[in-house]
């Protein structure tokens, strides 16, 4: 299973890879800092033009740059990524934020737990959703 993690924070990508080590389905966790490195990952542009298709994209939206959003916006804009599954992970969980996100059509959206363990069990979670639950379209 292929994961492009969008996040500008390292501590939260530490405890993403902790999680995700020795998963089943085994998962490879792409990581990249912000909305244009993002962008670029998925167009196989630039640096990422041998980066593998992601069967799913978490996102932050408090990103430097293109902020996550925009990110969505953009996703959603290409016939190619429109199936690709999007989970938004993010410190707020202002309404106005979750509306947003959910109108630009991300998959779920999801309040970083402040605390250590609950983060790593909310990567857990996701997944054990989209890799073990969900039937995800094939990819690009």
């Amino acid at each position: 299973m292929e994961i492009l993690l969008v996040d500008d924070n390292l501590g939260d990508v530490s405890l993403a890879r902790e999680a995700l080590n020795g998963t089943s389905p085994p998962t490879h966790l792409n990581v990249v800092s912000d909305g244009e490195e993002a962008m670029l990952f998925l167009r196989r542009e630039g640096p990422y033009g041998a980066a593998p298709s992601p069967d799913v994209v978490v996102l932050a939206l408090n990103l430097p740059g293109m902020g996550g959003c925009e990110v969505l916006r953009e996703i959603r804009a290409e016939a190619r990524f429109r199936s690709l599954p999007v989970t938004v992970l993010t410190s707020s969980g202002a309404s106005q934020y979750v509306v947003r996100a959910y109108h630009l059509r991300a998959n779920c959206y999801i309040v970083k737990p402040t605390d250590r363990q609950d983060y790593i069990s909310a990567i857990r979670q996701i997944h054990a959703f989209w890799g073990c639950v969900a039937i995800l379209p094939p990819r690009n």
